[in-house]
């Protein structure tokens, strides 16, 4: 359990083999179910850090295309005019 929900620290975490990871904000809720899973073998992020890593990925796959989120195009637009 942590109060760092970076994505760079989630993932740090997880590939020194952690199996789970649950921030401070969630623990209330998570702390139990993830600690079953832990003990079942199975991974376990809760919800801020999963939101941090879903909003990371992201971010990170539009700079790697060149398009950053504030950027894009709304949807059906040409681009060019």
């Amino acid at each position: 359990m942590t109060v760092r929900d970076e994505a760079y620290v989630i993932r740090h975490a997880l590939a020194l083999g952690a199996l789970g990871y649950v921030s401070k904000e969630d623990a209330g809720e998570e702390l139990l179910p993830a600690v079953r899973s832990s003990l079942e073998g199975r991974a376990y992020l809760s919800t801020n850090p999963r939101e941090a890593l879903a909003t990371h990925t992201k971010v990170k796959s539009f700079e790697i295309i060149g398009l950053h989120p504030s950027r894009r195009r709304p949807a059906g637009r040409p681009s060019h005019p």
